[in-house]
């Protein structure tokens, strides 16, 4: 039987007429004009899907295409950057450091945290770098290069006032880096003494008591000790409050053996030491260092200065003269010396040695900066001379041996306009005072009295109102007392079971 198409080989599918069923499909046959309206209508639809593909790719294929741009770069991939050996890192930092500054010649200690190492942290290297060298790295006490390979701990020390970076990279045992980490800070200037006083509310005493130096306010309150002084109580604090000096005793420095009496300099907020260079002096017959500074140390107007007496060594030895120091029979005269905070480097103001005479004391005047010493040969009564520290000139005040009397433990009034000092006579002594503006001679302050023993160290209240001392009442020790300044209504300020020695005055 001869087969019936729904559509004609070429133009569709035969599967189609299985989509119809039989009984429709069997309609279509037997009404041949229903067949022909539905077979045309199928093939004028096709015809105008066909038309609508053939516009909608001539459509796209006539799209415009971008032509590129010469001056640009393909991009690349970006690659994510993933920490090598997956290590993370932070700064642990400690010492002077306060509110990312750090002040000149105050020290910050540098500790490098690292996570995620598999192996172990101290087979691999740490390169230490500054950007500025505002700061100087060392290591107990000894200067680094920079760039430097270290651990991951480094100490660095203020040097220059300014903005400074620091950079650590961890680099493994062939030199590659694995990972680094920086830290931004300021390097301070030094504060203006007429706006704070650094670590110390308001104007304080400095004694010794026992084996420390401490502080405490004039009314007696607020006792604080600051450095544990031993039996050398040389201590002074800097104007501006933010330095304590201070000489100290060594017998051993940077792991060298030595005997080696010398100063200190270190900031009230820290415990970090700074040692005023040595120039190197050792004493016949010995192999360790043993330059001897002497004295209480004592701060230049500015509070940028220490100055102190340091005996020079190319006056050279003399053994057949008595020691003036009392070791052996060295003989050596003690001249003043001046330490730059900011620099780090210290240098000599006078050169007494060379004509057989030293420094026997020397104070400081708050009102124009220069300073006031006592100068003398071995046996002779001492003369009062002003140096300017700045120029180096120097002038001569008074000849103390007109007076007959003795210049021991001076102190300078708080306006620099007098001096005064312990003196007296085999039999009597007392405080008196030597006025510095118009020359007038030294007069008797205040007599000690005999039952009052031991009296020493006068000095000016911040107030200059009164005058505070130490001294023994019918006892066997020694605390402090006052009396105005005028020389009278003398007042114990302590009564402690041990002694106490007057320092200075913070004011």
């Amino acid at each position: 039987m001869k087969q019936n198409r729904l559509f004609h080989p070429t133009s569709g599918p035969a599967s189609f007429r299985g989509l119809i069923s039989k009984k429709f499909r069997s309609a279509f046959v037997q009404n041949p004009v229903l067949t022909t309206w539905v077979t045309g209508f199928f093939r004028l639809n096709i015809f105008y899907t066909g038309i609508f593909f053939s516009l909608l790719a001539l459509m796209f294929a006539c799209q415009p295409t971008e032509a590129p741009d010469p001056d640009v770069d393909e991009e690349e991939p970006i690659e994510e950057e993933v920490p090598a050996n997956n290590l993370s890192t932070g700064f642990l930092v400690t010492g002077d450091m306060r509110d990312n500054k750090l002040p000149i010649n105050g020290v910050a200690t540098f500790r490098l945290n690292v996570v995620g190492h598999e192996g172990d942290l101290d087979e691999l290297q740490y390169r230490w770098t500054l950007t500025e060298e505002r700061v100087r790295m060392q290591d107990a006490g000894t200067a680094l290069t920079n760039p430097t390979v270290a651990g991951r701990v480094m100490n660095c020390v203020g040097v220059r006032e300014g903005e400074e970076t620091i950079t650590v990279e961890i680099l493994d045992a062939e030199g590659k880096v694995l990972a680094e980490r920086s830290a931004d800070f300021d390097i301070a200037g030094f504060i203006d003494p007429d706006l704070a006083r650094g670590c110390f509310d308001q104007p304080k005493i400095i004694y010794h008591y026992e084996i420390a130096t401490y502080v405490m306010n004039f009314d007696g309150s607020g006792r604080e000790s600051i450095y544990n002084s031993g039996n050398l109580p040389a201590v002074d604090i800097s104007p501006n409050g933010e330095w304590i000096a201070y000489q100290k005793d060594f017998d051993r420095i940077n792991g060298d053996s030595v005997n080696y009496t010398g100063m200190v300099l270190r900031r009230c907020s820290s415990i970090e030491e700074i040692l005023i260079p040595s120039d190197g002096t050792r004493w016949p017959g010995h192999t360790w260092q043993t330059l001897y500074d002497t004295g209480r140390p004592r701060f230049s107007k500015d509070s940028k200065t220490v100055y102190f007496m340091r005996f020079n060594p190319a006056q050279g030895y003399d053994t057949s003269k008595p020691g003036v120091v009392g070791v052996g029979n060295e003989y050596k005269y003690r001249d003043l010396a001046a330490y730059d905070i900011e620099s780090g480097t210290w240098r000599y103001l006078t050169e007494h040695w060379k004509e057989e005479s030293q420094v026997i004391d020397f104070v400081v005047s708050p009102a124009t900066g220069e300073i006031i010493y006592s100068n003398a040969k071995t046996g002779e009564f001492e003369r009062l001379r002003f140096l300017n520290p700045e120029t180096g000139a120097a002038r001569d005040f008074i000849d103390m041996s007109a007076q007959g009397i003795f210049v021991d433990q001076p102190a300078i009034s708080p306006d620099g306009k007098d001096l005064i000092f312990i003196s007296g006579t085999q039999t009597t002594a007392g405080i008196y005072r030597l006025e510095l503006v118009d020359g007038a001679q030294p007069m008797e302050l205040y007599r000690f009295d005999p039952q009052y023993t031991g009296f020493g160290y006068p000095h000016y209240y911040a107030s200059g109102t009164r005058i505070m001392m130490n001294g023994y009442q019918d006892q066997d020790n020694s605390n402090l007392w006052s009396i105005d300044a005028n020389g009278n209504d003398l007042q114990m300020v302590t009564d402690t079971p041990g002694d106490e020695l007057m320092i200075g005055v913070l004011h």
